[in-house]
């Protein structure tokens, strides 16, 4: 098991991991953003869901290495680990964007933190984008709403990599599990710019709702953290920016409402035996 305080060379290899399905819409500038990283000894991994667009065309001519699986992310992620020759992961989705030092800030914290949060800014020209950018800020600092995106590989395998059983909330359940084994998670200063603000309202709302599915599994495994992250406390977080941007909190919470309504109605018939989503709608962003 890695120690903090070991030193992590320059020449560490960083496998990148981004995991795909009809992405073509965001894939190479995502892409191209990982080329463009200051620390140069990185692989690239693009684990595609079986996609019907030009993903597979973009990733062979950015990516060091493609392949395909399903049926969800989480197989998509533990499936590039496997592939990956790097002693650290980095796990990215097709619409993210890393700033051009993610990775050498990374391995500048590795040494200190068995894992990593890289914040992230939602960014995009509509209203959504802007709602999201306001959720999004309100939550910065927080480990109950962010999750680790680096991590150092023997950390990943003991852990037995995401849980596949979940999807959407796989990354709060890595997150969970990593504090209850006692591994130290930092935050690093670079950023993330993810594009979720160019996604319409209907695609972001369908997503949601699918998401919201895995939401029963996730509270049996960790019903504390989940009381915790999906009650008052997220509240909190969000009227701590009501005085600087009111009409936008609102329109949060408005949003948040919904995509409750929403979920509580698909959980409902989940549990009636009908599926009121068709697995399509899922991208592995």
């Amino acid at each position: 098991m890695p120690k903090v305080g070991e030193s992590h060379g320059r020449n560490e290899l960083v496998s990148i991991i981004v995991t795909t399905k009809n992405a073509d819409r965001t894939l190479e500038r995502c892409l191209r953003s990982l080329r463009a990283q200051s620390y140069g000894n990185t692989e690239t991994i693009v684990v595609d869901n079986f996609s019907e667009d030009r993903t597979e065309e973009i990733a062979h001519r950015f990516a060091d290495k493609f392949s395909k699986a399903g049926p969800e992310r989480s197989s998509q992620r533990n499936l590039g680990a496997k592939l990956a020759s790097g002693g650290f992961f980095l796990f990215v989705d097709a619409d993210m964007e890393p700033t051009s030092h993610v990775v050498e800030d990374c391995l500048s914290h590795a040494s200190r933190h068995h894992a990593l949060i890289i914040p992230e800014k939602t960014v995009g020209s509509n209203w959504l984008a802007r709602v999201r950018s306001v959720e999004r800020d309100a939550y910065q600092g927080s480990f109950l709403f962010e999750a680790a995106r680096f991590v150092n590989r023997e950390v990943f395998e003991s852990l037995g990599g995401y849980d596949t059983r979940l999807t959407g909330l796989e990354d709060y359940d890595f997150e969970a599990r990593l504090e209850e084994r006692g591994f130290l998670v930092g935050r690093t200063n670079e950023l993330i710019l993810h594009h979720e603000g160019d996604n319409d309202f209907v695609h972001y709302l369908r997503k949601r709702i699918y998401y919201a599915q895995g939401f029963p599994l996730y509270r049996s495994l960790h019903p504390i953290r989940a009381r915790k992250q999906f009650g008052l406390s997220r509240a909190m977080f969000l009227l701590k920016k009501a005085d600087s941007s009111p009409l936008a909190v609102s329109m949060v919470f408005t949003l948040k409402a919904l995509e409750f309504a929403a979920a509580k109605e698909s959980l409902a018939l989940a549990r009636l035996g009908k599926d009121n989503l068709n697995r399509d709608v899922y991208r592995a962003e």
